[in-house]
């Protein structure tokens, strides 16, 4: 099975639809991030773009994921990083530009550091705001 068919982090739509062709879907997301999903041969791509780049990728199938299959998807989005394995569902690049999840349902996430932050500052953000809200008029 050629394993050629991976988007890879920091890549634009426009490089998304001329790997893939056009999306499935496409929305805008949570926190200034776009959504497209898109379908080659047995995958599901799951592409969040923010400031016109994959900042995260997702990897969907209707089977398990293969170590061979895995191994490449790393390969693919760690460009020149090397890849470190924290347990049998997370992997980091060695200089922690990177971050892979095994997530439950067997999708397999891959995101920029960067990227990590801001959603999770923003989550942060968004919360700490709904909280203040409760508490207005006490």
């Amino acid at each position: 099975m050629p394993l050629t068919s991976f988007a890879r982090i920091g890549e634009d739509y426009t490089e998304c639809v001329s790997r893939y062709g056009d999306a499935q879907k496409k929305y805008d997301g949570e926190y200034g991030v776009e959504y497209s999903l898109f379908e080659k041969s047995i995958y599901q791509i799951h592409a969040k773009l923010w400031n016109g780049n994959v900042h995260q990728i997702g990897y969907s199938k209707d089977t398990e994921f293969t170590d061979l299959e895995i191994s490449y998807i790393l390969k693919v989005n760690g460009g020149a990083n090397k890849w470190k394995r924290l347990d049998d569902t997370r992997w980091v690049t060695k200089n922690n530009v990177l971050t892979a999840i095994r997530e439950d349902g067997g999708l397999i996430t891959i995101f920029t550091s960067k990227y990590g932050r801001h959603y999770w500052d923003s989550k942060k953000q968004e919360d700490e705001a709904k909280e203040l809200a409760n508490l207005k008029g006490l």
